[in-house]
């Protein structure tokens, strides 16, 4: 079970804890930044992350998409680099007057591939594993402007794999292949204390849905409430028990052996994989929480990584193509599906931004795996829901 944080920008920053959703920004961007261990420090980075996303947000509608292969923000390089495939190019974006207070901060690049050769070949390749859904299961791939190319992640070099590996060769796509997909759910209890009067339950805990002859194992993502009535409800992912429309025996979905409520809804089918726990009657003991303490668990440490593209696909095991989902070079383990990703303004104040609902252990030349979520704004708009920031 995790919490996913990031930073808003080109490149999200993202950030993974599990157990008691504890929330420790300094340790893992200090890391990552290899910046010391300091609030202010730490803090004057977030701001000047924002100060990068704000050029590269002013950056990008000037680019053309023949001449330029997208940006991207590096900030251990403190600076917004531009793909650039026509050098002649570079004199008219600099006299631009809405960058001109920027122009330290931006470094064109040489580089092979366009945007508008990138989307084209985005294009072809999902067409291409369009027509081999009934062979292909955890595939993930996007336009990723850090290796200017289609970046696709196997979990398994399968023959049906080697066949599509063929098939999309001659768009030169950067490949990495892994031997491990998961979806899976492992449950991993807190600790309680038996003095305790009430029991808060904090996004990213794990929870069970229970049904015979199996449980199945989530982590808890956020809380919302429908548009219309009073209903309460929390939100998961919806693989972890699959399709439900609440028509039979609704299963119970405990924390800890309490209940939290019953199975209300549930959607394993592209391009949704979300669930829906109705918590009128919730056990006493528990208490739902948006709150997140700022603490820093050495059991369950937190990770953190960088998102690769916002408009990426995937196919889950089931063969369905997944589209407008965001895809991160972040760690998560099993458990995870659910949790929820949020962004950072500074150390104190977030953004709900969507969920984990897939893992590929595809590791690039840098050790990283893929994480996949999906966005908020598409779950509430499809459960009619909106989002409960306090209680």
């Amino acid at each position: 079970m995790r919490y996913i944080y990031f930073l808003i920008n080109s490149l999200l920053l993202f950030f993974t804890f599990q157990k008691y959703l504890i929330i420790h920004a300094r340790e893992p961007l200090a890391a990552l930044w290899d910046i010391d261990d300091d609030d202010d420090e730490i803090l004057s980075f977030i701001k000047y992350e924002q100060y990068l996303t704000l050029v590269d947000r002013t950056l990008k509608p000037l680019l053309d998409d023949t001449s330029f292969g997208g940006s991207y923000i590096d900030m251990k390089k403190n600076c917004v680099y531009v793909n650039t495939i026509d050098q002649s190019k570079i004199p008219e974006i600099k006299s631009r007057p809405e960058i001109k207070d920027y122009l330290n901060s931006i470094n064109f690049i040489q580089a092979d591939k366009s945007l508008d050769y990138l989307k084209n070949s985005f294009n072809e390749i999902t067409n291409l594993a369009k027509q081999a859904l009934d062979e292909l299961s955890g595939i993930i791939f996007c336009i990723n402007p850090k290796v200017n190319n289609v970046a696709v992640y196997i979990h398994n070099d399968t023959p049906p794999a080697q066949k599509f590996v063929r098939a999309i060769s001659r768009y030169d796509p950067y490949i990495v292949i892994s031997h491990s997909l998961s979806t899976k759910r492992d449950l991993v209890k807190r600790d309680l204390v038996k003095r305790d009067i009430s029991i808060k339950i904090l996004s990213g805990e794990s929870i069970t849905i229970r049904d015979k002859p199996k449980n199945h194992s989530c982590s808890a993502g956020f809380w919302a409430k429908s548009k219309k009535g009073d209903q309460r409800f929390l939100v998961s992912a919806g693989h972890c028990y699959g399709e439900f429309n609440g028509r039979r025996s609704k299963p119970k979905v405990t924390y800890a052996f309490m209940l939290i409520g019953k199975l209300s809804f549930s959607i394993w089918t592209a391009p949704y994989d979300f669930s829906l726990i109705d918590t009128k009657r919730m056990d006493a003991r528990l208490k739902p929480s948006t709150s997140i303490k700022n603490e820093f668990s050495q059991r369950y440490p937190v990770s953190c990584g960088y998102v690769e593209a916002f408009n990426g696909a995937f196919i889950n095991e089931l063969g369905e193509l997944y589209t407008g989902v965001t895809i991160t070079n972040m760690l998560s383990d099993s458990g995870d599906s659910g949790s929820p990703a949020f962004s950072f303004s500074d150390l104190r104040s977030v953004t709900l931004n969507g969920i984990i609902v897939i893992r590929v252990k595809a590791q690039d030349q840098y050790g990283n795996q893929r994480t996949v979520m999906l966005p908020l704004q598409m779950i509430l708009d499809k459960a009619n829901i909106e989002l409960i920031t306090r209680f």
